[in-house]
């Protein structure tokens, strides 16, 4: 529920406009979480441009990322064409000593692999110098080439650290 109401709330919303002045009266006080929530509505919606404008707020409110905001930047930008700043929000995680979920590590390699990006190949390493196992179903879709797209939900941690589980594939 509280994600269908962030959705509603961010197709509504126009990105010049800071989110937060629009409900001053009610003096809202937005923290990481609220970041967080925005971050995954707009990875629901595949609105990247939004996602930017959010971390652009969150960091002139001098709000700090952590470890799930950097997971929904790099599925956000997993979910574009061009997804070349995953790779810097992944490198930007470990600079602030965040370790990567095996899930974000599957969905960077999945994305790699279907479109052809051999990059998939030093995700892979690191997965595994990580200690994470290759799953027999990513084995698969890297031997296959790639044969579906990764659910866009999958490894992504709660603000409980616990990680997300969301099968349901992406919208066509």
């Amino acid at each position: 529920m509280v994600r269908a109401v962030s959705k509603y709330c961010l197709l509504s919303i126009s990105p010049p406009q800071s989110q937060f002045e629009r409900h001053s009266a009610v003096e809202l006080q937005p923290n990481t979480d609220t970041f967080n929530l925005l971050l995954s509505a707009c990875i629901d919606v595949g609105h990247r441009d939004l996602g930017d404008h959010l971390l652009g707020e969150m960091k002139a409110a001098a709000i700090k990322p952590d470890v799930q905001t950097y997971e929904r930047l790099i599925i956000l930008c997993l979910t574009q064409a061009t997804y070349e700043d995953a790779f810097f929000y992944l490198e930007e995680m470990k600079g602030h000593k965040f370790l990567p979920t095996v899930g974000i590590y599957d969905a960077i390699i999945r994305k790699c692999v279907s479109v052809g990006d051999s990059r998939y190949n030093l995700a892979l390493e690191e997965m595994e110098q990580c200690g994470y196992p290759v799953s027999r179903d990513l084995a698969d879709f890297i031997k296959h080439g790639g044969a579906y797209e990764a659910p866009r939900n999958v490894g992504m941690s709660n603000s409980n650290g616990e990680e997300v589980v969301d099968l349901e594939p992406p919208p066509s």
